[in-house]
């Protein structure tokens, strides 16, 4: 919580108050980051040894979901590369600030989100799916109104943030809000699949979303510029939402097909 808190501060403080910019918000993630990884280190009393049956087993079950994040760049990064191909700075501009204001959404719920984790974890292992499904009830609830809470004050939240500066962000600030819903919602069906052992799915699930997603995003920001990209950030993980549910669906018909010819 108090990583959060303090990564807020320096980017205020750093890109608003002492107004660095780029620099500032670069400058603000390198000392948050390296602060607190001496502090976690001391605090766990590191020292450097590795079991080796440990990690092979680790590296087994890992290395799908390892590949599977470095395809994050079609999430995260690809439509601003499509975008600078229209030569429009100052859209761009705009584009850039909107996202980055819009993942202090994120920040703020990660907070709440990375204490319950682990009871995902443990409901999905003892197979508790009415305590599941209440947590990400409660989880959803929780994500939805601070995204309502973002439309509702962005010209305010963004005008602060900038100085007044970059106002006409906020039409594409509050599209781009809309992404946390849907990244959620990705994101939990991805702590099932991958709580119930299949993190080789996690990675075909990306490799095939990846393709959808930029391919989308070809053709929303063709017809629709910048305003196309923002709806491409929302839609982006709703691709990825619907593959993976598809295989729980899968997943769940095979299962009922086994039990029906066994019995």
């Amino acid at each position: 919580l108090f990583h959060h808190v303090f990564y807020g501060i320096m980017m205020i403080l750093l890109c608003v108050v002492f107004k660095y910019g780029a620099s500032g918000s670069l400058a603000a993630t390198l000392i948050t980051s390296m602060s607190f990884s001496i502090y976690c280190l001391k605090q766990l009393g590191f020292r450097y040894e590795i079991d080796k049956s440990i990690f092979i087993e680790a590296l087994k079950f890992c290395w799908p979901l390892i590949i599977a994040g470095s395809l994050q760049y079609f999430f995260s990064g690809v439509d601003r590369a499509l975008l600078a191909g229209l030569k429009d700075d100052t859209n761009l501009g705009l584009y850039n600030i909107a996202m980055r204001i819009t993942s202090y959404i994120g920040v703020f719920y990660a907070a709440i989100s990375m204490t319950i984790e682990p009871d995902l974890y443990h409901a999905i292992a003892k197979k508790k799916y009415k305590r599941l499904a209440l947590i990400v009830s409660g989880l959803l609830a929780f994500k939805l109104s601070l995204v309502l809470l973002f439309n509702l004050f962005a010209p305010f939240i963004i005008s602060i943030l900038t100085s007044g500066r970059y106002n006409a962000a906020v039409p594409l600030a509050r599209v781009m809000s809309l992404k946390n819903i849907s990244s959620f919602i990705y994101s939990t069906i991805s702590v099932v699949i991958i709580g119930l052992g299949y993190s080789k799915v996690t990675l075909v699930n990306r490799i095939v979303g990846t393709v959808g997603v930029y391919i989308m995003f070809r053709i929303l920001i063709g017809q629709h510029g910048f305003v196309g990209a923002a709806w491409g950030q929302f839609f982006s993980y709703l691709i990825l939402s619907f593959f993976s549910m598809a295989f729980i669906a899968m997943k769940m018909w095979d299962k009922k097909r086994r039990l029906t010819k066994a019995s």
